[in-house]
């Protein structure tokens, strides 16, 4: 439990959690939503308010141009967190 909650810490931004937390059963649920082996399989990149989810597999295809696009990605109002980002073979970016 205490790792699915330090987990939710880093994939919303403070505003978000605070607000997740205030409303127990949603709070309840997203704990739900991320099973121990997720958490350990994915890393967290912070880019100003947004946090997007890497495969640990996936971020050594990532390069240069890779992290100028989530940086331009981050800008987007309309996406939010966590984004959930996956790196096809030919080092393209899959955002949900």
């Amino acid at each position: 439990m205490e790792k699915s909650r330090l987990f939710l810490q880093k994939i919303l931004t403070e505003e978000e959690y605070h607000e997740v937390q205030l409303d127990a059963f949603a709070f309840s649920e997203s704990m739900k939503l991320y099973s121990p082996e997720y958490i350990d399989s994915v890393i967290v990149i912070a880019i100003d308010n947004k946090r997007f989810l890497i495969n640990k597999a996936d971020i050594t295809m990532m390069n240069d141009y890779s992290l100028s696009t989530l940086t331009w990605i981050a800008k987007s109002e309309f996406l939010q967190n966590p984004i959930y980002v996956e790196v096809e073979a030919n080092g393209s970016l899959l955002i949900d």
